[in-house]
């Protein structure tokens, strides 16, 4: 594989089925352990400073991983025990955003990126942007709720944090009585949060 896996990213890359173990577990077994146990317990290291960001990092090197399932579990565990707030991590984050074929893996690179990297940078706003208008609902809320986090900051500019909440209070009424968005039955309190923020 090119990638030498020691500790807990052994145990995380056993679990994904990536690296041959004593044997593989069972499917739901590995779904438990991909989005459970090892999240659970590389976050307790993580919290008690056992777990390094250069440890991370084969975590990382997954979100390129041509199995969708490896994809998400990485972005999901990297959630958990934050993404190492580097340069590197963060154009993995923004190349999974919009051309991953996942939506759950696109809608939790927003959240990694909102989580670890914050602010409002050229690229994480487009990023969110572009989300609102992906093709999954849950992606285009997330991308919503990122892009109105991103103009409460008092770096913004008043005009700009005016117009975010405009196009805000916009997406917000795709929620009406005629609705007919997947996502209207739980879709109108996120974006209504977000207005909120």
């Amino acid at each position: 594989m090119g990638i030498r896996f020691d500790g807990a990213g052994a145990s995380w890359a056993w679990c994904c089925g990536r690296i041959p173990g004593p044997a593989h577990p069972p499917r739901r077994l590995r779904h438990q352990l991909k989005f459970v146990a090892v999240p659970e317990a590389l976050q307790r290291l993580r919290t008690a400073d056992r777990l390094t960001a250069e440890e991370i990092l084969p975590i990382v090197a997954r979100l390129s991983d041509d199995d969708a399932g490896v994809r998400e579990a990485a972005l999901f565990t990297l959630l958990r025990i934050g993404a190492p707030a580097t340069a590197d991590v963060e154009t993995s984050l923004l190349k999974v955003v919009e051309p991953d074929p996942s939506p759950y893996a696109r809608e939790m690179a927003l959240v990694n990126l909102r989580r670890s990297f914050g602010g409002t940078e050229k690229e994480r706003a487009a990023a969110a942007r572009r989300a609102m208008q992906d093709q999954d609902v849950a992606v285009q809320v997330r991308g919503l709720a990122q892009w109105a986090l991103m103009h409460q900051s008092p770096e913004v500019a008043p005009d700009a944090r005016q117009r975010a909440v405009a196009e805000t209070a916009a997406f917000l009424r795709r929620y009406g009585e005629d609705c007919g968005r997947a996502d209207k039955d739980w879709g109108w309190r996120l974006a209504g949060a977000a207005l909120r923020s």
